[in-house]
């Protein structure tokens, strides 16, 4: 049964994305240019502090704090972590146990973010140093998910990197993700590139991990059941790189219908 359905949903995704081919190209204004082209999710952060206090929320509706003295992952995704609480005890939670976390981000891992902004032109256009930076904590939720669409799905905590427009796509950092090339003249700061190829997409209870060269093949199966948003943004008119705005402009349509 299950087989049928996937095969169902590669069907109507192919249709669709036959539908969305057929679309004439829109032509963007360079202010809508400039508005679709900025970076709206939320950075991703693997480095935990254990020096402050996180908090982890298991499905039964416990709540437990402490520090974060040991984090399990597999393929860069968390599938447990050790929690150490005020007497100095330490214990395990598995992913499996887990509902939501909400993980201090280490000072070292905010460094290396500000180095990366600085170090690419790229992200001077696309992303806020403040945002990059601000933070003092990354939100991590329950996933069942096949990692890169080929493993058996597992249960893991991923980091959600659209949390003010998650309401109908949710958007989960991909530790592994490779970016864009980018180039650099005698030192000076890279330009181009720098633009992240892939991450897990969950719409409904189906969880997509996506890349940058499967993202025509997805696109229906993302935001063909909006009309309005297929015409103003058709496939063939937009970019990988303005993902975060399309689904947040999906979202706002979708809310309004």
């Amino acid at each position: 049964m299950k087989k049928i359905l996937f095969l169902g949903l590669i069907a109507a995704t192919t249709l669709g994305t036959i539908q969305v081919n057929a679309q004439d190209k829109v032509k963007f204004t360079k202010e809508q240019l400039k508005m679709m082209d900025d970076d709206l999710f939320d950075e991703m952060f693997t480095g935990v502090s254990s020096k402050k206090t996180s908090t982890v929320i298991l499905k039964d509706g416990r709540k437990i704090e402490g520090s974060a003295s040991g984090i399990d992952r597999k393929k860069g995704q968390i599938y447990s972590i050790d929690i150490k609480d005020g007497s100095g005890k330490k214990t395990e939670y598995k992913a499996e146990d887990i509902a939501e976390m909400y993980l201090p981000i280490s000072g070292m891992a905010k460094a290396s973010k500000v180095n990366s902004y600085f170090g690419n032109s790229k992200n001077w256009g696309r992303k806020s140093l403040n945002k990059t930076t601000n933070p003092d904590e990354v939100y991590v939720k329950n996933v069942k998910a096949s990692l890169k669409n080929k493993k058996e799905e597992k249960e893991f905590l991923m980091q959600l990197i659209n949390p003010s427009f998650s309401s109908i796509i949710e958007v989960y950092a991909d530790p592994n993700a490779s970016e864009t090339s980018s180039f650099s003249v005698g030192g000076s700061p890279s330009f181009g590139g720098g633009v992240t190829k892939s991450y897990y997409i969950k719409k409904g209870d189906e969880v997509l991990w996506l890349k940058k060269g499967d993202f025509e093949d997805h696109y229906a199966f993302m935001f063909g059941d909006n009309e309005e948003f297929m015409k103003s943004y058709p496939y063939k008119s937009i970019k990988w790189e303005q993902l975060s705005f399309l689904i947040a402009e999906y979202t706002k349509l979708s809310s309004e219908e």
